[in-house]
């Protein structure tokens, strides 16, 4: 059974977002790969790279997340 992916397809790759994590934390952020796997591979998620945050990460900096760590994202254009 393919893992959930809370709405996040392929065509996300490469575009900037904002997103809520299930932490609370907000980033805007630009998808850099997309892992879509059946469960309970922990693989399943995003490579990103920070564009903006409201948080810890650093802006810049490469950071991998599971699709059960994101709450809610928006796209917000290339």
């Amino acid at each position: 059974m393919p893992v959930d992916t809370h709405g996040l397809r392929q065509e996300h790759v490469g575009k900037r977002l904002r997103v809520t994590f299930a932490d609370g934390r907000t980033e805007e952020i630009k998808i850099l790969d997309l892992t879509v796997c059946d469960e309970p591979e922990p693989c399943c998620g995003i490579v990103y790279d920070v564009i903006a945050r409201d948080g810890t990460r650093t802006v810049g900096a490469t950071y991998w997340m599971g699709f059960g760590d994101i709450r809610e994202f928006r796209v917000l254009g290339d």
